[in-house]
């Protein structure tokens, strides 16, 4: 089917919104029938010489919307004489914003935007200036309890049809001085919202079709333009992206494959994987008018063994997501990529060269993936993930997400299980008579407590993440709490957002699909979804967690300190789901021939499955990879600038408190007794600059940095 150019949607969309918000000036027209539109003309600026009048006009050609499906953007104008041309249509959520995808648990109504071709006059049957549009029987089943209702320009001769559900979306949704500010910096709409003009053709036998024309080149062109993923080839992108201490260890051939390993396979597999897994970063990709996910980000590698930036060429990890804000300007917020290759470069004394260790590529594609989302989540949820406060007397570490969430996120989509097996292991391990450690064949419930209460490792610090523990807030040794408890607790969680109808496409998260007790890993993820996009949308941590627990965790802190606890109902869960990935693992060794195989973990693959890796083993882009448009790597290798306004964050949720809270004057607010209090109007903003917390309120570089891949290689 054919799709109009998304620069041209956007105009459409553009208009609309000011259609709604300004609507004194234009007709507006509600159809009591919901089955037709009626179009009120004023014929004294009809021009119909040389015209060929026509009658009957109805919608065809528009495909219903299907749930985790793009909508159609296009439909059929079809009349009684055969003649029929196409138009745009946008869909506008609940929220007010445009939306391309179809997402269960929202509402959406379609917006046309109708117009005549000028080579054409459409009238009633009667002949009177005013004519029906019949619209497709599935709207009007949808909207039965809606009318439909036309908004028109008459300058721009363009009316768009919706329904009037849309007045509730819009008007709510448009009144913020930072999404008008934006819309009108975005596009100049005298320039860009004119008709489309179209010619009259003869074909199929004699019938007419008026087709419209692509838009002017004086158009606005998209605010959000593709960066190209094409490397030049005149530039040396190992000298761009490298450090001189890479360079001098490996050598230029070794990095040259390395760097476009990293900058055009690995990197945009992983983009477009997270893409793809998680609906709510599908819709705000494809947001038009703004950024919600950034476009653009830096690549740093580098190599701990010819260490040159202490900063920088940080030791023992395999890979690292850093962000920052300007510290000129506390709105301008930039993130790279830091890889080493300090564990994935080997010498061979057979080939007397420095050769890759293909054994890790798999760990390499896993530490990418988790590092990814770190950056999605810097954006989509930056609220939290910085501690983007409203009130001055508030501190980042007030409103910052939790380690163990920011990790335990991160760690759900890679290969948790296997990668981090030694501490899974110390969970069903136990002490015999004889003072042998012995690894019991399954997780108890009391070998689960016993580890989360007791496990104190010298590097790896503790299992727990209660906030009455000593060692939960430590800044070097609480590994086992944010990666491992932290992914646990977001499976969990995950578990509750389905349990609670937040996900409506799944009633358990139980894999109803076989006759054994297993875990539907589609079904977690979509209910981690939904507490991705609550937050996105304005929801604390907090809320979210007391709302998917039925009023049984208070708060954020509150599921902190019962989690894993004796009377707590997330025992049961983490022994069942442990033991389905240990029977899991047992089952793909004996498939295997002996060979220990273990399950992968991570909720982007199935958790039955044998792979290793959520991306091919492979050194070339797949053919059918979808052309990048998000994260792409620039010829950086420092902090890249966000493509995300950091003003239209502000209405993100973070750990306790929205980015903003709104007030019912234009004066910034002092805060209030009950300072969940979010209703009003207007805007005020009082965010504390970054570079004046201490080192305590801001996370260390755990919080953004994964371990080399030799930390479990010992078992």
């Amino acid at each position: 089917m054919k799709r109009f150019k998304n620069y041209f949607l956007r105009i459409f969309s553009t208009a609309f919104v000011c259609l709604f918000a300004f609507t004194s000036i234009f007709s507006f027209v509600s159809n009591a029938k919901a089955s037709d539109v009626e179009i009120v003309k004023d014929s004294s600026t009809d021009k119909t010489a040389g015209k060929r009048t026509l009658t009957g006009p109805y919608l065809t050609n528009f495909d219903a919307p299907a749930f985790n499906e793009p909508f159609d953007t296009t439909a059929t104008i079809q009349t009684n004489e055969g003649y029929q041309w196409d138009i745009p249509v946008i869909w506008v959520d609940e929220k007010g914003r445009v939306a391309t995808n179809c997402l269960r648990g929202v509402s959406y109504a379609p917006v046309f935007a109708f117009y005549v071709p000028e080579n054409v006059v459409l009238t009633g049957d009667d002949g009177s200036t005013s004519f029906s549009i019949k619209m497709p029987e599935f709207l009007t089943t949808l909207y039965k309890d809606a009318s439909f209702l036309s908004v028109s320009n008459p300058s721009t001769k363009i009316t768009f049809i919706t329904t009037s559900s849309i007045v509730d979306f819009v008007g709510e949704a448009f009144t913020t001085p930072a999404v008008e500010a934006a819309l009108f910096t975005s596009y100049n709409l005298s320039d860009t919202a004119t008709a489309p003009v179209s010619s009259g053709s003869t074909n199929n036998g004699g019938q007419g079709q008026a087709t419209p024309a692509a838009p002017s080149n004086n158009a606005t062109p998209s605010p959000n333009p593709t960066p190209s993923p094409s490397p030049t080839p005149d530039k040396d992108l190992v000298e761009i992206h490298c450090s001189a201490g890479a360079i001098e260890l490996l050598g230029k051939e070794n990095l040259s494959w390395f760097t476009n390993l990293i900058r055009n396979v690995i990197e945009p597999q992983a983009v477009n994987l997270l893409m793809e897994s998680f609906p709510s970063y599908s819709v705000a990709a494809n947001t038009t008018g703004r950024d919600e996910l950034g476009r653009k980000i830096g690549l740093y590698i580098y190599d701990e063994r010819r260490q040159i930036d202490k900063e920088k060429d940080t030791e023992d990890v395999l890979a690292y997501v850093d962000s920052t804000y300007d510290k000129n300007n506390d709105s301008a917020y930039s993130y790279f990529i830091g890889v080493n290759t300090g564990t994935l470069y080997d010498y061979d004394i057979y080939a007397d060269k420095i050769v890759f260790d293909n054994s890790q590529l798999h760990n390499l594609n896993n530490t990418l993936v988790h590092e990814l989302m770190h950056a999605f989540m810097n954006d989509y949820t930056r609220v939290g993930m910085e501690g983007t406060v409203p009130y001055d007397t508030l501190t980042k570490k007030d409103n910052m997400f939790p380690a163990w969430f920011v990790e335990g996120s991160a760690s759900s989509v890679e290969n948790v299980y296997e990668y981090r097996q030694r501490h899974f292991q110390a969970m069903r391990t136990y002490t015999d008579e004889a003072g042998n450690q012995v690894v019991n064949d399954t997780y108890t419930k009391e070998l689960l407590l016993s580890f989360y209460a007791n496990f104190d490792d010298e590097d790896y610090g503790g299992a727990s993440i209660s906030t009455t523990k000593p060692d939960y807030d430590h800044q070097t040794r609480n590994t086992t709490s944010r990666y491992v408890t932290g992914y646990l607790a977001c499976m969990y969680l995950s578990k509750l957002a389905v349990d609670s109808g937040h996900v409506s496409t799944y009633s358990s998260v139980l894999n109803d699909n076989t006759n054994e007790k297993g875990f539907d890993s589609q079904a977690i993820r979509f209910g981690f979804d939904s507490i991705l996009y609550d937050l996105h949308n304005g929801k604390t941590l907090d809320t979210i967690v007391n709302e998917i627990s039925a009023g049984k965790y208070a708060n954020t802190a509150g599921f902190q300190n019962a989690f894993l606890t004796e009377n707590d109902g997330s025992v049961d869960f983490c022994v069942d789901f442990l033991n389905y990935l240990n029977d899991v693992s047992k089952k793909l060794t004996e498939e295997n021939d002996g060979e220990e195989t273990l399950a992968n973990g991570s909720m982007l693959l199935p958790f039955d499955t044998e792979k290793r890796s959520p991306l091919p083993l492979d050194d070339k882009l797949p053919p059918d990879m979808p052309a990048q448009t998000h994260y792409i790597i620039t010829d950086n290798n420092d902090f890249e600038p966000s493509t995300v306004a950091e003003i239209d964050t502000y209405d993100q949720g973070g750990l306790s408190y929205p980015g903003i809270v709104y007030t019912n004057n234009d004066n910034m607010v002092s805060e209030p007794e009950d300072t969940n209090d979010s209703k009003g109007a207007m805007a005020a903003k009082a965010t504390e600059n970054p570079s004046d917390n201490t080192e305590t309120d801001k996370p260390d570089d755990a919080d953004i940095v994964e371990e080399t891949s030799t930390e479990d290689n010992d078992n």
